[in-house]
């Protein structure tokens, strides 16, 4: 889990720094691969939330 943290705070700051470009302000961000780097990287932290929840429920 730490790792995937790690890559997602990486993944936001490039995200961060691209939306902060003045040559980007007119493109929409979910056109930039950044934008989707940071959103797959968010739904693995989501999935592996889920699953340890589910584990533990199991318990």
């Amino acid at each position: 889990m730490n790792e995937l943290i790690m890559r997602a705070k990486s993944e936001k700051k490039l995200l961060i720094e691209w939306i902060n470009n003045e040559a980007q302000r007119s493109t929409i961000a979910n056109t930039e691969a950044n934008y989707w780097n940071l959103f797959r990287t968010l739904q693995e932290i989501s999935q592996e939330i889920s699953a340890y929840i589910k584990e533990q429920g199991a318990k």
